[in-house]
């Protein structure tokens, strides 16, 4: 049998492929049991700053309330008739230059004038009921002199007033027994004495409205609070207030009075209560609160190697807000070493 010799050459070639073919399969078996780390268990690599932000900071505070008034008042109905109409309702006020009942099919106009109107008035009749029917006309936007001598002016005003109500009688003169008075122009109901269809006397008591509001004052009041005008804010009502004084200035109280909170309430465990708030807010810095160093009076946070004195006035979701003096903040040491001193 003839032998078939193999050059050198085929013998380097096939060797050459074998190596290379064994070094890629290492390859292959290296890139298959080796699992790249995924980016979330990679080691998390913190930041030694923080970017200070800024916001617009009324350090609101809730606090408590203890509300003093006169004993209640009724509102009597100034005619006598069958209730055809009504909108009393208790918790909802009796508005000024508005009907909330009709006797025998007409409107009674509630208005609410600092002397009740006790009498029927006619053109050229004076005194002090003429001068606060007139006063709150122009309260109520007409254009009526107020001379506290009636005038033809008053009574197309009024007549106004009735149209708008519903009614369609044209008066020439106040006629004291379609008019209901109010203690307050926004008068609240803390009971309803009549129902539609029932019949009424002339005095009788149609509805109750607590007693005109004599003081409010602020209980609870944090001892830290951040410096500046202060307003109490109540169901949206706001008045500018001292902390630390009783409210007793007629005009607040009467702003005051509007708030549904303050009214009277069969719950007597609970107290009312208002936000207290700054006047106008102030802009604060938002740091970390590990970025923030000392003891409570001597607080200070580091920045670009040095310290800077601030003021904590608030915190809330992983954010503290702080006010510091001179030059603004850009950024801030998130976790300084805790052997620095606040200097």
């Amino acid at each position: 049998m003839t032998s078939r010799k193999i050059s050198p050459t085929k013998i380097g070639l096939t060797a050459l492929v074998a190596v290379s073919l064994v070094a890629s399969g290492a390859l292959l078996g290296a890139a298959y049991v080796s699992t790249a780390v995924p980016g979330a268990l990679k080691p998390e690599v913190r930041a030694s700053t923080f970017p200070v932000g800024t916001a617009r900071f009324d350090d609101s505070r809730t606090v408590t309330l203890e509300v003093g008034r006169e004993r209640s008042t009724s509102l009597d109905s100034p005619g006598s008739g069958r209730v055809t109409e009504q909108s009393c309702l208790v918790g909802r006020p009796i508005v000024s230059g508005t009907s909330p009942f009709a006797l025998d099919g007409r409107p009674v106009l509630a208005l609410s004038t600092s002397t009740p109107l006790w009498r029927d008035l006619a053109v050229g009749n004076k005194g002090a009921d003429v001068a606060a029917l007139q006063e709150e006309l122009t309260r109520l936007d007409f254009k009526v002199a107020r001379s506290g001598v009636l005038d033809n002016a008053s009574i197309v005003a009024l007549n106004t007033l009735f149209k708008s109500a519903g009614g369609t009688e044209k008066f020439s003169s106040v006629v004291a027994n379609r008019i209901l008075w109010l203690p307050r122009p926004s008068t609240h109901v803390e009971d309803c004495a009549v129902t539609k269809g029932s019949t009424v006397t002339s005095g009788d008591t149609i509805a109750t409205a607590p007693g005109a509001l004599l003081s409010v004052a602020l209980s609870d009041v944090p001892a830290d609070l951040v410096e500046g005008p202060r307003v109490l804010v109540v169901d949206g009502v706001r008045v500018d207030v001292d902390p630390a004084a009783m409210i007793d200035d007629d005009d607040v109280l009467s702003e005051l009075d509007n708030a549904v909170s303050l009214q009277p309430s069969d719950d007597a465990s609970s107290a009312p209560i208002g936000r207290l708030v700054l006047a106008e807010p102030v802009q604060v810095l938002v740091v970390p609160p590990s970025s923030v160093l000392g003891t409570p009076g001597a607080l200070c946070v580091w920045s670009a190697g040095k310290s800077r004195d601030v003021v904590v006035v608030g915190s809330e979701l992983g954010q503290t807000y702080v006010i510091v003096d001179g030059e603004p903040l850009t950024d801030v040491d998130v976790n300084p070493a805790r052997d620095l001193s606040c200097t």
